[in-house]
């Protein structure tokens, strides 16, 4: 289907869809073939209408049910033809899954950092569960597919999540194996926070 909601969103088209469905209703056509596809063009419009207006939850809600639809045998006639927009749909989803997962990682390192000053560090604010749960759904979401940016964000954070950990158990013998395995990730931006002291008494 012509100008689909898969690139940037000023190029997305709503008025080649909206110009066929008024063309195919002034026709009359009443085969059932024609009453599908004229189904399939209001659920794709609405999709670019989501996606022209930046209502990602709207647009993905659509996406899902469209792929719900298509694997649902029962479903109504209209269904199969559905498959005609499979690549707009997937690659809505993909855009979409992949802005989320960035967002999600980006939020988990900039938050929960250790603080404090050496030999007195503050480990409170560090939310183990949240940055596991983070990585987490940033696993569901690469399903859709990823670029280097997402991967790259997923390594660091998995490997953030390894160095909060120690940091909260004050294994300090795991927190200098880290910043030597890690050391292209301890300069400042890293979301780790400072560099605790190697030197300091176990607790």
């Amino acid at each position: 289907l012509p100008g689909a909601a898969d690139g940037p969103w000023e190029e997305i088209d709503l008025q080649v869809l909206s110009d066929a469905l008024v063309h195919s209703v002034k026709m009359k056509c009443s085969f059932p073939e024609a009453q599908r596809l004229q189904l399939v063009h209001r659920f794709i419009l609405k999709l670019r209408i989501a996606m022209k207006a930046k209502n990602e939850a709207a647009a993905l809600e659509l996406v899902e049910e469209a792929f719900s639809l298509v694997k649902d045998d029962k479903s109504c006639g209209d269904v199969p033809y559905l498959l005609l927009a499979t690549h707009e749909l997937r690659a809505v989803r993909y855009k979409l899954h992949l802005a989320e997962m960035k967002a999600t990682l980006k939020a988990t390192l900039s938050s929960g950092q250790l603080a404090g000053v050496v030999g007195s560090i503050d480990t409170s604010e560090i939310r183990l569960d949240e940055v596991e749960a983070s990585v987490q759904r940033a696993e569901e979401l690469r399903r859709s597919g990823t670029d280097e940016e997402a991967r790259e964000l997923l390594a660091i954070t998995k490997a953030i999540f390894e160095l909060r950990n120690a940091l909260v158990d004050r294994d300090w013998h795991a927190v200098e194996d880290w910043l030597t395995e890690h050391a292209d990730l301890t300069s400042d931006g890293s979301g780790a926070g400072p560099k605790p002291p190697t030197a300091a008494p176990v607790s």
